[in-house]
């Protein structure tokens, strides 16, 4: 199926993770503004340690009117190369939804999103950039 074609589920209840080990994201007292840093702690190597940061920006009264708040996420995935050097592989997800929406609307947005990242449809363009 090409992205062109792409179903996503509306109004979906749930979106679930099947199999698998836990990886668990603890606080690791790195300061972040507006946010908090995590890393798997129990990757013993810190060179290649999964991390991620959440930042939060309010919305905020301008003019008798409200901005958007905003949500990131940023996850970083370190990879030994096989030359000794370290890439980092970043995730940024990131949301700017108005103070007024419903928190149905906001599941509803968020599970079709996670569906943008899990779904088949969308592999090729993660992996190779194809828009087919």
């Amino acid at each position: 199926m090409s992205i062109q074609n792409a179903t996503l589920k509306e109004n979906a209840t749930s979106l679930t993770v099947v199999g698998g080990d836990d990886l668990v994201f603890t606080t690791d007292g790195e300061t972040v503004k507006s946010g908090v840093h995590t890393s798997a702690a129990a990757v013993t190597d810190f060179r290649i340690r999964p991390q991620i940061t959440l930042q939060n920006r309010n919305p905020r009264l301008v003019n008798g009117v409200f901005t958007k708040g905003k949500r990131t996420i940023k996850a970083v995935f370190p990879k030994i190369l096989a030359d000794g050097s370290i890439s980092y592989n970043v995730w940024r997800h990131e949301c700017e939804v108005h103070p007024e929406c419903s928190v149905a609307e906001y599941d509803n947005q968020a599970l079709i999103n996670a569906q943008i990242l899990s779904q088949t449809a969308y592999r090729n363009f993660l992996l190779t950039g194809s828009l087919e």
